[in-house]
């Protein structure tokens, strides 16, 4: 994972912990955590789960809507992680949304088709939402 990517995987410099597990640390236990970010797969999820008490799930959530669903029911091996332009009309997204994501949709370093992000959008300390 690269310094720039946003994930709950994410540590501070010179830290073996990631933020969610460092906030864990200092929270008092009434207090319960969130983490998010680059949550597709069960792992992801079980991972994340591990380090919070809830996890969120937004890209993933568009990508595959069934995700909870198929997890409970068993069939996490039928879950869609990545955007495919052959079944991405099937998505129920708002035109504009859809828009986005297919003025933006790359390659990984497998060649497999992403979700890209919207190119342009500042983040601070000129960080970048791309890996």
């Amino acid at each position: 994972m690269t310094a720039n990517s946003l994930s709950f995987r994410n540590n501070p410099a010179g830290q073996d912990k990631t933020y969610t597990q460092l906030y864990k640390e200092v929270l008092a236990p009434e207090i319960k955590l969130i983490t998010c970010g680059s949550v597709f797969s069960v792992d992801d999820a079980q991972e994340a789960a591990e380090q919070a008490d809830l996890v969120g799930i937004a890209r993933e959530a568009l990508i595959e809507p069934d995700y909870a669903k198929k997890i409970h029911v068993g069939q996490a091996d039928k879950i869609v992680t990545a955007v495919d332009p052959a079944t991405f009309d099937s998505l129920k997204l708002p035109t504009t949304l859809k828009e986005i994501f297919k003025s933006n949709i790359d390659k990984d370093t497998n060649g497999k088709e992403k979700h890209g992000y919207f190119p342009g959008t500042s983040l601070p300390n000129g960080e970048s939402v791309k890996e």
